[in-house]
């Protein structure tokens, strides 16, 4: 398209955004300030170069990754956003997926990525003068096929944080697996009426539960986290949070401010009693 045509088009629009009150001027203007990130996927409909043909199967997306004329490769790829780039106002960023690693043709898993499989697009994005976000893979992998992409909770087992380890510095070794089926037979079980030895058996129990590491000791919430069918589940107590929940308005108060987005229980020991 020739410059004149551009011009006598955005003159045509210039006037209609005028007509509802938009300057279309003062937004080119503010545009060459604001830094959009582009996604990388939009190039080949989130296929990715982590296998060769770049399939998409494991869960958690939902995308074909077939449409006609997508990027093949990274070639392509960077020539498709810098088409794009140049067609926008101002300073851009890439966001890049982790599958869109330059891998040369190898196998890399999600756990075994090093800034070495980035550089060729840093040194891209320097070239270009644009900045660089980076955006994990949260979907079709093999371990996302359950359709629990973050928690890794499959029908066999469930990951939970070991009791004495920090979040701060928690690493995949900060982890108890235990087996779904005997955390279920726990619910089923009668134990003691007397909390000190009930709470002694179910803590037999949940050990018994735990498939490896043996020698780390799971949260007593365990079988609620198990409970609770939502792919992550993020247990944590923010003081402001506690305030809220041991004040005499606790459920008055929750209510008011989350109406039914939230799930309000009323105290209950933790552990075996309150799941």
């Amino acid at each position: 398209m020739d410059k004149e045509t551009i011009l006598k088009s955005y003159a045509t629009a210039k006037e209609i955004y005028g007509s509802f009150g938009v300057d279309t001027d003062l937004v080119l203007e503010k545009m060459n300030h604001l830094s959009i990130s582009l996604h990388c996927w939009q190039t080949d409909d989130v296929g990715g170069f982590e296998t060769p043909d770049a399939t998409l199967s494991g869960g958690g997306i939902q995308a074909t990754g077939n449409y006609p004329g997508k990027a093949k490769n990274i070639g392509q790829v960077r020539a498709d956003l810098e088409k794009v780039l140049s067609l926008l106002p101002g300073k851009q960023r890439i966001n890049l997926h982790a599958i869109y690693g330059d891998f040369g043709g190898e196998l890399v898993d999600r756990d075994q990525i090093e800034l070495k499989h980035f550089q060729s697009w840093i040194d891209w994005c320097k070239k270009l003068g644009i900045g660089m976000d980076f955006n994990a893979s949260c979907f079709s992998h093999p371990r996302a096929a359950d359709g629990f992409t973050l928690s890794s909770k499959n029908e066999e087992k469930i990951w939970i944080k070991a009791s004495g380890i920090s979040l701060a510095t928690i690493d995949e070794k900060g982890f108890v697996s235990l087996s779904r089926t005997k955390l279920k037979g726990i619910s089923k079980k009668k134990y003691s009426t007397d909390p000190l030895l009930r709470e002694s058996e179910v803590k037999a129990d949940l050990h018994e539960a735990i498939v490896s590491p043996k020698e780390l000791w799971t949260s007593v919430e365990t079988s609620l986290h198990d409970l609770i069918s939502y792919r992550f589940v993020v247990h944590t107590h923010p003081t402001i949070v506690n305030a809220v929940m041991c004040s005499n308005l606790a459920e008055t108060s929750c209510r008011e401010m989350f109406d039914d987005k939230a799930l309000f229980v009323t105290y209950t020991d933790p552990g075996y009693i309150l799941f």
